[in-house]
């Protein structure tokens, strides 16, 4: 029967969504395991070099045989090209979307004050709370991919990823509608 494998680290966060993930599986009788299995679902809710450490395995590990079939889901805090560059593709559920206005933005912001710096998740949180910008969206799935279309870096250079981007030589779209996120309602 396919289940979902879990992949977590010791982290504060990791281990908080974790535990809600835990409690969930357990609610629904969904079997979790730590490694994927042909048909299971892969979630990663680890850190940055865990989250790349695993996606590469499994991607490596895929060649060789059906692995993670049921799909590859990531923490919207993986959201970073130097995670998802180790994956053809991923899921990950989001309350934006990174070529929205408002990500862009705080991603031009980031370019012009940190240089060579990549956006992250926790950079526009922060970056959004100083600038008093706010985000209602419930959250939707978005898939990301690499892509081989050119996303420049300047108008100078038509064939350089834009390094700034939430994803360099990649994309990441929305692909469903609003998640949702109520609590189930009791059972008589």
């Amino acid at each position: 029967m396919p289940g979902v494998a879990l992949v977590a680290d010791a982290s504060p966060r990791s281990r908080a969504a974790a535990g809600a993930v835990r409690a969930e599986a357990t609610a629904a009788g969904l079997r979790l395991s730590e490694r994927a299995g042909a048909d299971d679902a892969l979630l990663v809710l680890s850190g940055w070099q865990g989250g790349a450490t695993t996606l590469r395995d499994t991607t490596v590990a895929a060649v060789e045989r059906p692995t993670a079939l049921g799909g590859i889901y990531l923490a919207p805090w993986l959201l970073t090209g130097g995670v998802l560059a180790h994956t053809p593709g991923v899921l990950l559920p989001l309350d934006f979307g990174p070529q929205e206005e408002i990500p862009q933005r705080y991603v031009r912001s980031l370019s012009v004050v940190a240089p060579g710096s990549s956006p992250s998740v926790a950079g526009l949180r922060a970056w959004a709370a100083e600038s008093g910008v706010r985000f209602d969206e419930p959250p939707a799935l978005y898939g990301a991919a690499p892509v081989s279309v050119p996303m420049t870096s300047g108008d100078d250079d038509h064939h350089q990823p834009n390094t700034a981007a939430w994803f360099p030589g990649g994309a990441v779209v929305r692909i469903g509608g609003p998640l949702d996120t109520a609590p189930p309602a009791p059972t008589p």
